[in-house]
């Protein structure tokens, strides 16, 4: 079975240490991988329904955790580097497993929000599109829409599903669009979709989910 991301965290930094500071990740997947000698042949090749290796795609969300916490960084394209915030969690790592656990509720009540959000983003992006829009659906259904359908096709600047927002005793006609994206999503494909809901529609909702790529 695989680690949980959390648990990636520490190894990652870890390794950078022992590489002398970065690293390319070609080389940094194997040692991170050593961390765990409980991870089976077979747990490293699972795939997500969106075809990426899944323990890959773990490390990689471990690593996006980390330079948003400022703990690591890239110094040029396809290197991943630790910085000095990154060395002190370490060390702060080793003084604590040295003494005896005191529990700080607010640390811990952080810890899981953090790990939560993170968890969150990783089930997204292992989502196939098809998966995507399905929740999509189960999201808007929650939110208050009726009569919310997926289409059985999809294409770009089309229409993903529609349904019908109550307001009161009216309802209005709303359809939405599910796009896989890398960064921000450019005015032009916005205003595709808007196109397509033209007449129909009263409203669209565009929802869009990031998507990581490797680094080589």
């Amino acid at each position: 079975m695989l680690p949980k991301q959390k648990d990636v965290e520490i190894p990652l930094l870890k390794v950078l240490v022992e590489l002398g500071g970065q690293g390319k990740p070609k080389e940094i997947f194997p040692l991170v991988t050593k961390q765990f000698p409980e991870i089976r042949e077979e747990d490293l090749a699972e795939v997500l329904a969106s075809g990426n290796n899944k323990w890959i795609n773990r490390v990689q969300w471990a690593r996006y955790e980390l330079v948003n916490k400022g703990e690591m960084y890239s110094p040029s394209r396809g290197i991943w580097a630790i910085t000095d915030k990154g060395r002190q969690r370490i060390e702060k790592k080793a003084v604590s497993e040295s003494q005896p656990s005191v529990v700080n509720f607010v640390e811990l009540y952080e810890e899981y929000e953090n790990s939560f959000r993170s968890q969150l983003l990783i089930r997204l992006n292992e989502l196939s599109s098809r998966q995507f829009e399905l929740f999509a659906r189960k999201l808007l259904q929650v939110y208050g829409f009726v009569e919310v359908e997926v289409t059985n096709t999809s294409s770009d600047g089309g229409i993903d599903g529609y349904g019908k927002l109550l307001l009161g005793l009216a309802t209005m006609n709303v359809a939405f669009q599910c796009k896989r994206w890398q960064g921000n999503v450019g005015r032009p494909e916005v205003d595709k979709f808007r196109g397509a809901i033209q007449g129909e529609f009263e409203q669209g909702v565009f929802f869009c989910y990031f998507r990581l790529h490797s680094t080589s």
